[in-house]
């Protein structure tokens, strides 16, 4: 009877040891559920490197304020200086015919009168906006031809007037607002802000810029917004 139990302890003991090398059902699951949350992770880490592969490119500082201060300076002059002088610094064998006052409707005129006047020049009003189009779009393009320019059978014709000097600034800073891409162009919003010193101010405007094949134009730049804004004296749909 001894014999018999000493047997079957020692029997029950190596099914005890069988036992414990031998891998559990759940350990296996548990081992299956660890390996789809390593691949789950991989895929994640996939998924945020073509992300970052993909994720938009600002246009650098520089080329932000490049397009600002020449935005500006062209917007500024329409209001501070006389048109006469800046126009022909901008466009290359431009001459004015500065004695002979014409009206909008073409019509000449004795500079007598309430309205706008304008000279005739030996420019296409085409070639005119071609070359302001390297750096203003849409409607601040529309706005800036139209308020200092008049299409007279496509013969630019520059309005009389203009004088005061412009409005310098320093510390500009730009911060980004949003990004949309809409057939051709890609757009990029901010806002830019500006210390002007003869106001001895901070001034912060809107600032939009599109990017297609042919490079970066200028689409919103307030500038002088809280001095003499473009829609006090026109409204002009692109």
């Amino acid at each position: 009877m001894k014999k018999i139990f000493a047997l079957t302890i020692t029997i029950l003991m190596i099914l005890g040891i069988f036992c414990s090398c031998t891998p559990k059902p759940q350990d296996k699951a548990s081992s299956q559920v660890a390996d789809i949350e390593s691949s789950d992770k991989g895929a994640s880490s996939i998924l945020a490197e073509n992300h970052n592969e993909t994720s938009i490119s600002l246009p650098s500082e520089q080329i932000l304020k490049q397009l600002f201060d020449k935005s500006a300076l062209y917007t500024g002059r329409s209001f501070h200086e006389e048109r006469s002088c800046w126009v022909v610094q901008d466009l290359e064998n431009l001459v004015i015919d500065s004695k002979t006052f014409y009206r909008a409707d073409g019509t000449v005129t004795d500079y007598t009168g309430v309205g706008d006047f304008y000279w005739k020049t030996n420019y296409k009003y085409s070639d005119a906006k071609k070359f302001y189009a390297q750096t203003l779009s849409g409607p601040l393009l529309y706005k800036f031809m139209a308020y200092n320019f008049y299409d007279l059978d496509n013969v630019l014709a520059v309005k009389v007037g203009g004088g005061a000097s412009g409005f310098p600034y320093e510390n500009l800073e730009f911060t980004y607002i949003d990004y949309d891409s809409h057939h051709p162009y890609k757009f990029y919003y901010y806002t830019a802000s500006y210390y002007l010193t003869q106001e001895n101010r901070k001034e912060v405007v809107d600032f939009v810029i599109r990017e297609g094949e042919d490079g970066y134009r200028v689409c919103v730049n307030d500038f002088f917004s809280g001095i003499k804004g473009w829609d006090l004296f026109m409204y002009i749909e692109p």
